[in-house]
């Protein structure tokens, strides 16, 4: 596993509890972006995460986004795009 995904999933669990959690996951590494997955309990109305990840850095993208998925991404030279999806 890379360091800037231990580092980013470090700093991911700083903003959610930890029972919210189901798994954070990486997706894909490539030499300029990271594509991480995070998967949270269906307890919290999904919309509730933006603020906590604008915390952290990542823009919301609501185009990009569904009642179940948000799409997120922070980053200029370096990207890390977010998906946030709820378990079933």
């Amino acid at each position: 596993m890379s360091e800037k995904f231990e580092h980013e999933e470090l700093l991911i669990r700083t903003v959610l509890e930890p029972e919210e959690i189901v798994e954070i996951q990486l997706l894909e590494e490539t030499e300029n972006s990271l594509d991480i997955v995070v998967m949270v309990t269906p307890d919290e109305y999904i919309q509730s995460y933006v603020r906590p990840f604008r915390k952290i850095g990542y823009e919301f993208y609501p185009e990009n986004s569904s009642i179940i998925k948000l799409q997120f991404q922070k980053g200029e030279t370096f990207k890390y795009n977010l998906s946030l999806s709820q378990a079933n």
